[in-house]
């Protein structure tokens, strides 16, 4: 990882270019937390200087990460669905239910409700849909998350 305090010096070669020598290798290496999981948990596991509990303290934690990443984000999904699952029932119980003027019966409509809140709605079903694609997203380019 690259030391930001480190300066980057720029040396004068008497050419129109001048040359820079920082590391660049230092800058171009991949940051800790995007290394590949299972490949961390390996080099933990083999690490001689880490006694047994606390490496099984290590695995449980990062097996309960992952499972806690899932569940939330099948809990999302199962709220996207049920959200969505309600809008169609509104509209289909809207269908069904005629307003007579004469008798007054006439009544404020699902669709009229979720109309006038529909920022919320929006909202909240954009936040649980960054959830379960940021889940499915991370899964399918690091299928050992």
């Amino acid at each position: 990882m690259a030391d930001p305090t480190r300066p980057i010096i720029i040396e004068e070669t008497g050419d129109s270019i001048p040359k820079i020598t920082s590391t660049l290798s230092s800058l171009a290496t991949t940051p800790e937390s995007s290394r590949d999981p299972l490949s961390k948990l390996a080099e933990i596991l083999s690490d001689p200087n880490i006694s047994e509990t606390y490496k099984e303290q290590l695995i449980l934690l990062h097996k309960n990460r992952f499972k806690n990443r899932r569940s939330m984000a099948y809990l999302s999904l199962i709220a996207l669905v049920v959200l969505f699952a309600s809008i169609i029932v509104g509209v289909w119980v809207d269908g069904l239910y005629t307003c007579d003027q004469a008798k007054e019966t006439c009544r404020e409509g699902i669709l009229l409700v979720l109309d006038r809140n529909k920022q919320i709605v929006i909202w909240i079903s954009g936040f649980l849909t960054s959830i379960v694609g940021a889940y499915y997203g991370v899964s399918a380019l690091r299928p050992s998350s």
